[in-house]
């Protein structure tokens, strides 16, 4: 996994829990926003070394946890990922690290590639046990998508619509029968544990109900966990950008991690 230097944790996000060096322990918080439209490279830059362990092994007192992290990230995406780490002296000492960034770039999941992906999450430990279990607080993710995965996944789906992706929100053309409806502004939802594309209105025009219960239908990305919700939405110009709340991190470390975490990346489900 890569590590590199950069700004102070807590200071990029003026956490106001931010230590001084004496008082924390592998300072290497959250990725720079790896949503971002610019160079992975410059997005992934990694902070600083830590105060204990030094800029590539963490701590022996956290080094399991952080362990499991990468992982849970190589079996899950089979992709170079960057993994980052913060924590203080009081939680290393009981085992926990304070927050863990995990970042992957053309990652493809179900039937959409995916151009970058950044999940968060809090007070990362290992729990004892048959099998023994990473958990944590609430896992924040942020994934993008640019025009061009849209247009393959479209393309290769032989849907009826072009769906462009616009400063503005999303928009598709796209008609049913004969009936032309134009340009119709579509919205990003969570449904059911899916992530689906509704359309919420017509350009010049209402949508009827039914148009919209018609070309209402998923993604064709993996089904969500039951606590799943969509956070936030970001529309830029060829590129989106959604925040999703995923739930707690709670993941047994057994045999059959690796084949559990893949498959469920790899299945997808288009209601089109």
């Amino acid at each position: 996994m890569e590590q590199g230097t950069g700004p102070r944790a807590g200071e990029e996000r003026g956490d106001p829990d931010a230590r001084e060096p004496d008082e924390r322990v592998g300072d290497r918080a959250g990725i720079v926003d790896a949503t971002s439209p610019s160079d992975a490279a410059d997005e992934t830059g990694a902070d600083g070394p830590g105060t204990a362990g030094g800029p590539e092994n963490p701590p022996v007192l956290v080094a399991p946890v952080v362990w499991a992290m990468e992982q849970l990230v190589g079996w899950a995406t089979g992709r170079p990922a960057t993994v980052r780490w913060d924590t203080a002296l009081t939680s290393a000492v009981r085992g926990r690290v304070d927050r863990v960034t995990v970042g992957v770039t053309d990652l493809r999941v179900g039937r959409l590639d995916l151009d970058r992906v950044v999940l968060r999450t809090t007070d990362v430990r290992l729990r004892p046990g048959v099998p023994p279990r990473i958990v944590g607080g609430p896992v924040d993710a942020r994934v993008m998508v640019r025009q061009r995965a849209v247009d393959a996944w479209v393309g290769s789906s032989g849907l009826p619509f072009r769906l462009e992706l616009t400063e503005g929100g999303l928009r598709s053309t796209t008609g049913l029968a004969s009936l032309r409806f134009g340009e119709l502004l579509t919205a990003l939802t969570v449904r059911d544990g899916w992530l689906k594309l509704r359309p919420v209105g017509s350009f010049g025009r209402v949508l009827p109900d039914l148009v919209g219960t018609v070309f209402t239908g998923n993604l064709p990305l993996p089904e969500l966990p039951e606590q799943a919700e969509l956070v936030e939405v970001e529309h830029r110009p060829g590129a989106l950008v959604a925040r999703l709340s995923l739930g707690e991190l709670d993941e047994p470390i057994d045999p059959g991690v690796a084949r559990r975490l893949r498959a469920r990346l790899e299945a997808a489900e288009s209601t089109w």
